[in-house]
């Protein structure tokens, strides 16, 4: 049997080295072991999406979850995670929730994450004592669940959301679910609100037809050729389990997070008057605190990882949380992240504008109040001895011979994260999960932005040296 490490993002597997029933039932059971502590009449909810085993793995952990006197409820099919998430946060007896799902990696990958009582991540504490469970729980426990329909209180919540003004125009949109279950549900909104809607990859396909489920280039290609070819006004681009959303412009160009996000939240704040703290992670782009201070909103930045956004959620006032995938969550509907809801407020957004103007308009108009800023990420492996040495060395420095501007900030948070002058930034951060380093810069210009990447690049491949006196 393969080590199972748990963790507050859960765990994850290749079918091939781990993710089989044997692992799931013993990760049931110690979830049982650990929510049957809470005591009295508690309920969980089990969520599954569209991979190969998905289904059968659910059931074991149901029957395992059941088996520790805790009253199950199983989806009656397929459903987005966001889904699970707000069955358990409308349930007062809910303690939590687990989806099985690979979410965006590649289709030879399943896991299963667990949502705390409000629908979101579960505490590093909780995790811990999952981990330490996992071999003392008995997996052979088992007892009877129910199904439950976690999809149509979903589809009520984001109808709900949903404000068209009287005079809004009727859209015709192309929905992209790559296969995955979070496309239909957001077809079946905007069809419901009388918009014209194409549905492509509809069908749940285990292999992603050769794709990844993310929605990101160049996976949103197809939705790009779909609406040029259609003539549509916006597409829409769910990941494999819904938790992110991309749009396409009228043009079939994708909008970027960087662009996307800081619009949504101007649309939130100047259009359906909400207020609240901004909160984003480290890597996010400048747009979404620059956008926040426009409107006078408090912003909090943290570390990478949704964990540490739900932490700052759970204090209150927050408005919008956000990383820099563009995953966007709204507390005020759930405390986690929903594509499904981020990508409909876009296509109220449009549909309600006065000026009827097509969303690449919308963008340039929202760029030019804030400054064009170009963002970019990329992925550095290194051998195992050299991440190390890289890691190791990293919270120690204070580069001085990075770049001619002046360093403003520089933060060791997450990695490490410079500032200048110009208000251009960049960072770099060694994946815990991976032996890469991710490195991102942003600036006001697409010259700026690739000299700063350069930097950060040659300062991973052993510039750092020279600053720590190697």
């Amino acid at each position: 049997m393969h080590v199972i490490d748990f963790g507050v993002n859960g765990w994850i597997a290749r079918f091939d080295e781990g993710a089989d029933k044997s692992h799931m039932a013993s990760l049931g059971a110690a979830l049982g072991q650990v929510w049957s502590r809470r005591g009295g009449d508690a309920v969980v909810y089990v969520g599954f999406d569209g991979r190969r085993h998905s289904l059968e793995h659910a059931q074991v952990i149901a029957s395992a979850l059941a088996g520790y006197g805790l009253d199950v409820g199983l989806s009656r099919e397929a459903c987005p995670a966001p889904s699970l998430g707000l069955a358990v946060a409308r349930n007062s007896r809910a303690v939590g929730g687990v989806m099985i799902t690979g979410s965006d990696a590649p289709n030879v990958y399943e896991g299963l994450i667990a949502h705390g009582p409000d629908g979101g991540s579960v505490s590093a504490g909780f995790a811990q004592a999952v981990d330490q469970a996992v071999s003392s729980a008995d997996p052979s426990i088992q007892g009877t669940y129910q199904t439950v329909d976690l999809l149509s209180p979903y589809l009520e919540e984001l109808q709900k959301w949903m404000n068209l003004s009287p005079g809004h125009r009727r859209l015709r949109v192309v929905v992209d679910g790559l296969h995955g279950v979070g496309g239909a549900p957001v077809a079946g909104v905007l069809k419901e609100r009388g918009f014209d809607v194409e549905l492509i990859h509809e069908k749940l396909r285990p292999d992603f037809a050769g794709m990844k489920p993310q929605a990101c280039e160049p996976w949103v290609d197809d939705c790009e050729e779909a609406v040029r070819s259609l003539g549509a006004d916006m597409g829409i681009v769910l990941d494999g389990d819904g938790m992110r959303s991309a749009v396409i412009d009228e043009r079939g160009d994708l909008v970027a997070p960087q662009h996307m996000v800081p619009l949504l939240l101007h649309y939130l704040v100047e259009e359906r008057g909400m207020r609240g703290r901004v909160v984003r992670t480290l890597p996010c782009s400048a747009g979404v605190r620059t956008e926040a201070e426009r409107q006078n909103l408090e912003v909090t930045t943290v570390p990478v990882g949704f964990e540490r956004l739900h932490d700052e959620i759970l204090e209150g006032d927050v408005l919008l949380a956000c990383d820099e995938f563009g995953g966007v969550s709204l507390p005020a509907h759930l405390a986690e992240r929903d594509g499904a809801l981020a990508a409909l407020l876009l296509a109220e957004m449009l549909a309600n504008d006065t000026g009827k103007r097509p969303l690449s308009r919308q963008v340039l108009a929202h760029e030019r109040s804030v400054g064009r800023q170009h963002y970019v990420m990329c992925e550095m492996s290194l051998e195992t001895a050299k991440l190390m040495g890289f890691a190791n060395a990293l919270p120690g420095l204070n580069p001085k011979n990075i770049d001619r501007r002046q360093i403003v900030d520089v933060s060791h948070a997450d990695g490490l994260k410079l500032v200048f002058d110009d208000h251009s930034w960049l960072m770099v951060r060694p994946s815990r999960r991976r032996p890469i380093v991710r490195v991102y810069a942003e600036a006001f210009s697409l010259e700026r932005r690739d000299q700063l990447l350069g930097e950060a690049v040659a300062f991973v491949r052993g510039g750092y040296k020279t600053e720590s006196g190697e």
